[in-house]
C-alpha cells in the first residue's frame, strides 16, 4: 500500500505582504490605544480636580450650615465709655404750652463777589503755529535773494582703484617627529613581611586547680585584748 504525498506551493511574497499588513494594523491599534490611555488619564486628572473642588464646596457649605443652625449668644454691648445716660421725662407737655417757634439765625447772609467776565473769548480753533497776540516772525516774510543763487555743481572724485589681491603661498608643515617611548625600570618588590612568633597564652584556670598566690598568703595573728584596768 503506497503513501501519496501532496505538494503545496505557497508564494512567500504574499505571506510576507500579509504579515506586514497585519503588523501595520497592530501598530495602528497600539497607537490608538496609547492615545485613548492618554485621554483617559487627562479625564481622570480633570475628575480629580473636580472632586477636590466639590470637597471644598461641601466643607464650606457645612461651615455655613453650622453657622446658621447652631444658636449663639450675642455679646453684651459695652456702654461704659459713653458715660451716664441722661434721664428723659416721658410725660407729654400740657396743652396750654405754646408750640415751638422756628429758630431764627443771627448770622448775616454771605455776599458773593460780583461776576467778572474775561476780556474776550478765545478762538474756537486757534492756529497751532501763529496766534493773534504773537508778533510776526521772520519766517512769515522770507527774504528773496537778488539775483537768485544757483548752486554750484558738485564735483565727484574719481573712484579708487584697488590693487589685485596677491595670495601668499600656503605654508608647509614640518613632518611630525615622535620621541621614542620611555622605558620604565622594573619595579623592585620588597620581600613580604614576616610575622612575629605567636603569643603563647597560659592555660585557663579551672575549678579543679584553684589559684594559689605566689608567695602564699599567711594570715595575721589574731589580736588579743588588753587586760582591764583596776
Amino acid at each position: 500500500m503506497g503513501t501519496s504525498q501532496t505538494t503545496i506551493n505557497i508564494d512567500n511574497s504574499e505571506v510576507v505582504a500579509e504579515l506586514r499588513n497585519i503588523k501595520d494594523q497592530l501598530s495602528t491599534i497600539i497607537s490608538k490605544q496609547e492615545q485613548m490611555i492618554s485621554q483617559i488619564n487627562y479625564v481622570k486628572s480633570k475628575l480629580d480636580t473636580v472632586v477636590n473642588q466639590l470637597d471644598t464646596v461641601i466643607s464650606h457649605l457645612s461651615h455655613i450650615d453650622d453657622y446658621l443652625t447652631i444658636p449663639r449668644q450675642a455679646e453684651t454691648l459695652d456702654t461704659s465709655s459713653l458715660g451716664p445716660v441722661p434721664s428723659i421725662d416721658p410725660t407729654p407737655p400740657p396743652v396750654t404750652e405754646p408750640p415751638q417757634q422756628p429758630y431764627t439765625y443771627n448770622r448775616p447772609t454771605p455776599q458773593m463777589p460780583p461776576f467778572e467776565d474775561s476780556p474776550g473769548p478765545l478762538p474756537i480753533a486757534p492756529d497751532p503755529t501763529v496766534m493773534e497776540h504773537d508778533p510776526p516772525a521772520a519766517r512769515d516774510n522770507p527774504r528773496e535773494l537778488d539775483p537768485p543763487r544757483t548752486p554750484d555743481p558738485v564735483s565727484m572724485d574719481p573712484p579708487l582703484t584697488r590693487d589685485p589681491v596677491s595670495m601668499d603661498p600656503p605654508l608647509e608643515r614640518d613632518p611630525a617627529t615622535m620621541d621614542p617611548p620611555l622605558t620604565r625600570d622594573p619595579v623592585v618588590m620588597d620581600p613580604p613581611l614576616s610575622r612575629d612568633e605567636p603569643i603563647q597564652r597560659d592555660e585557663p584556670l579551672t575549678r579543679e586547680e584553684p589559684l594559689t598566690p605566689d608567695p602564699p598568703l599567711t594570715p595575721d595573728p589574731p589580736l588579743t585584748p588588753e587586760p582591764p584596768l583596776n
